[in-house]
């Protein structure tokens, strides 16, 4: 299989070109392996304290698309989840639905989008809009979208499993790679499909899209909790998907190779910015990952640090840039998150407790991702998450205690209420932001804020802050076109917004979500602060700035002068 597996090298920051072995033979075509490898060098191309591996230790797949077909699994079942809502509510529904999920009519296909990609709860929210749209309350809307879910369950007869997946798992095994799944799918529905194919034997664990406390695709946090579970490192790990939302995880979560597969609905335009290698399907892993350089090639180059042309200093003679746009994080970034989440977080369960009579501080906190002995925030989903994916965790968590699902949303709606970005004392405003923004419009740089919290609460914040006259444009997290971090999506919309080469922009976050978007959009640089919840180790594989706050980031914007913390740091 090695002389014909198909295999296109990706560069991501120059012109790319995909070559097929099978049009040009690996052994007579070999194209030049260039890669941005996502760490930083200190200066003596040697980076201290990385986990550098000679081979992978495990292997991560996505299900749908990847291992089992995508279009024979789902395309039925779409045509019939569309013909039973249109039998409940007597309405013609198919465009509508077929707009939101991303399925086109024309060629019978998913596109790479909310069907591709989402999540149960995440493709119900959709479809709840759709009937919401044409005039259901929400109530109802929920009830018959649920009893038409149920009646549309995937029957094992349209699981078919893409060519060869056992021996290629097989083979994986025997060469002694741990061998996990990271799917949006359900946990029970990927059992099933583990079972049904007699597979189950050959994967160690996995990470599910209804798993308590993970966050949907792209986020990386799912990939790095199967790496913990299969004790590797994420760097040790190979990604292997056939959606950019796969990849976009990949890269968020550091891992040492994110290989893109033809075999799913994404095409080589969407995976190839994304990914560093592509295969036409699963077939042909083995003899890349197994035989193949690319591991080593791409090892290779973590130890001798980015070899592409990024805003940041340069010892080759190369001129320095200046960066044209600078998008900054909020939360954790320009305020302080710890003093102005802690007593908001106090105050909610407070409201909730007196709601419910129950002892939820515990539970709650957990859920987001408190720790109640350091008083700390850590990195998660309150951190990293949108106040919609916030308030299902609050949800979630009051259903685990005892709450119908109905009762905890309600509850929860009742009870939440918006940060109060105008008490300058909760506040607490890192450094000088005024300031620091005043010097970059003074230097010709655009300024945008991008954020998971909502408009309402930004524009609050940017007011009391007298930061408005600085900023050009915003995107926050219950806009209607953001996409939650670290999808590339957000940054390339800023970028769009304000007419910007996404090479010439820098963005600035505490946390791997911001930095992720950064990497996935191709951005010129990423800085990550240490002002958040974000901590030096897991912010250095997507950084490459660490600065202790903004207040460090004009020689790196304006000047291009490299500032690394690992070092002061690591101990």
């Amino acid at each position: 299989m090695a002389a014909s597996a198909c295999l296109h090298r990706v560069c991501r920051f120059a012109p790319q070109i995909l070559i097929s072995s099978r049009q040009y033979g690996v052994a007579n075509k070999q194209p030049n392996f260039h890669t941005d490898v996502e760490l930083k060098s200190d200066g003596s191309n040697n980076i201290p304290n990385l986990h550098i591996s000679d081979a992978p230790k495990a292997v991560i797949f996505d299900k749908n698309g990847t291992l089992i077909d995508f279009h024979s699994r789902w395309t039925p079942w779409i045509h019939e989840l569309t013909d039973r809502l249109e039998e409940w509510t007597g309405l013609e529904l198919r465009d509508r639905v077929f707009e939101e999920l991303d399925f086109c009519r024309f060629t019978n296909k998913t596109r790479d989008g909310v069907l591709g990609n989402g999540t149960s709860r995440q493709i119900k929210d959709e479809l709840e809009g759709v009937l919401e749209d044409v005039g259901m309350t929400e109530e109802q809307s929920k009830s018959i979208v649920e009893q038409c879910w149920q009646e549309c369950m995937v029957s094992n007869g349209n699981i078919k499993a893409e060519p060869y997946l056992s021996a290629t798992l097989t083979q994986f095994k025997n060469a002694g790679l741990q061998i996990g799944i990271c799917t949006s799918d359900t946990r029970a529905a990927t059992e099933r499909t583990l079972k049904h194919l007699k597979i189950s034997h050959l994967i160690q664990e996995m990470v599910c899209g209804d798993d308590k406390d993970i966050l949907p695709k792209p986020s990386g946090k799912a990939l790095q909790t199967l790496c913990k579970r299969l004790n590797v490192l994420p760097s040790q790990a190979v990604m292997i998907g056939d959606t950019s939302a796969d990849m976009e995880m990949g890269m968020s979560a550091g891992t040492g190779l994110n290989i893109g597969v033809l075999s799913g609905i994404g095409s080589r335009l969407n995976l190839s910015p994304l990914s560093d290698l592509l295969v036409d399907s699963i077939e042909d892993l083995p003899s890349v990952i197994l035989d193949s350089p690319a591991w080593q090639e791409k090892q290779h180059r973590r130890k001798q640090g980015p070899n592409v042309q990024r805003i940041s200093s340069k010892d080759d003679g190369t001129p320095k840039r200046k960066a044209s746009l600078v998008i900054f994080d909020k939360d954790g970034t320009l305020i302080c998150f710890h003093s102005m989440f802690t007593p908001w977080a106090e105050a909610l369960i407070q409201r909730l407790e007196s709601e419910t009579h129950l002892e939820l501080r515990k539970p709650i906190f957990d859920a987001l991702g408190y720790d109640t002995k350091k008083k700390k925030w850590r990195s998660g989903i309150f951190a990293e998450g949108t106040v919609g994916q916030n308030q299902d965790v609050i949800v979630n968590t009051l259903v685990e205690e005892g709450l119908s699902e109905d009762k905890a949303r309600d509850v929860m709606l009742r009870t939440w209420e918006h940060a109060n970005h105008s008490d300058t004392e909760d506040l607490n405003i890192m450094d000088d932001p005024r300031a620091i923004f005043r010097t970059l419009k003074n230097n010709g740089v655009k300024v945008a804020i991008c954020t998971a919290d909502s408009r309402a609460s930004t524009e609050q914040f940017l007011e009391t802050a007298g930061l408005n006259e600085y900023v050009d444009t915003i995107v926050c997290g219950d806009d209607p076109d953001s996409v939650p971090k670290p999808s590339a999506s957000n940054g390339k919309l800023i970028c769009r917004r304000l007419g910007v080469d996404p090479e010439e922009a820098v963005v600035i976050g505490d946390t791997v979500a911001d930095l992720g978007m950064g990497r996935s959009a191709g951005l010129g640089a990423t800085v990550g602060v240490l002002s958040g919840v974000g901590e030096v180790s897991e912010l250095d594989p997507q950084a490459d700035h660490i600065v202790p706050s903004i207040e460090h980031v004009i020689p790196i914007v304006l000047d291009q002068e490299r500032y690394d913390l690992y070092e002061e740091h690591k101990h």
